[in-house]
């Protein structure tokens, strides 16, 4: 695990005081390592502790390396597609209709796919949430041999439990990434453009393809 956050760069991330940084790292609520009296943190683990704690990035190119940057979270869900009304009472079963859809890329086998997705509960692929909407983790990557990194967003006929003491799931994301770096980058996209409200009410009220990929657009367009 590579530690390359600095208290004052985590500080500006989350915008929060170093002191209460600090204070998290003294008491064991955040992971830190410390170098020569000075502490890091790991911006992976702190991408997953800030959506659990509801803590938004608020500025999420400082984790993005612009160079790398060649397919926006607008691009990539074009490729995957947004899906509405996934049927389904349980986990299983969404899972299980999530593997066969038509975005998923061709070179992805569907069967050992949804054996994976099943795994949920020994890797948390979907743990983080926004008040109904879960995305990938960013610990638990799936890396393929793609060109671009493609993302789909399945919207629920029914809320489903995914997660206990986390509110049932009404939308999921599922992504595929050509590398780690492409993974972090769309989760962190991710957990960011959540945060924006309009989006996410699009989200949870199913609206047009077209009216949550323009939302998108307006959201990377601030970055």
């Amino acid at each position: 695990m590579i530690m390359d956050l600095s208290v004052r760069e985590t500080s500006s991330l989350l915008n929060i005081s170093e002191n209460k940084i600090y204070r998290w790292i003294q008491n064991g609520s955040i992971p830190a390592h410390k170098l020569h009296e000075q502490y890091y943190l790991n911006r992976v683990y702190l991408l997953e502790w800030a959506a659990a704690h509801h803590y938004s990035v608020s500025n999420p190119s400082f984790n993005i390396n612009p160079l790398q940057q060649k397919a926006p979270l607008s691009m990539a869900l074009k490729k995957g597609g947004i899906f509405y009304n996934l049927s389904g009472v349980s986990k299983k079963e969404i899972f299980q209709a999530a593997a066969h859809l038509p975005g998923i890329p061709s070179c992805i086998n569907r069967k050992l796919l949804n054996q994976i997705l099943q795994r949920d509960s020994m890797t948390p692929l979907l743990s983080f949430t926004k008040e109904g909407i879960f995305i990938p983790h960013p610990r638990y990557p799936f890396v393929f041999s793609i060109p671009d990194p493609v993302l789909l967003l399945c919207s629920l006929k029914s809320p489903v439990i995914f997660t206990l003491n986390c509110p049932p799931a009404q939308a999921f994301f599922l992504l595929f990434s050509p590398s780690v770096l492409f993974h972090i980058q769309i989760t962190t996209l991710l957990t960011v453009f959540l945060s924006d409200a309009v989006l996410k009410d699009l989200i949870l009220l199913s609206a047009p393809g077209e009216a949550i990929l323009d939302r998108i657009k307006t959201l990377e367009a601030q970055i």
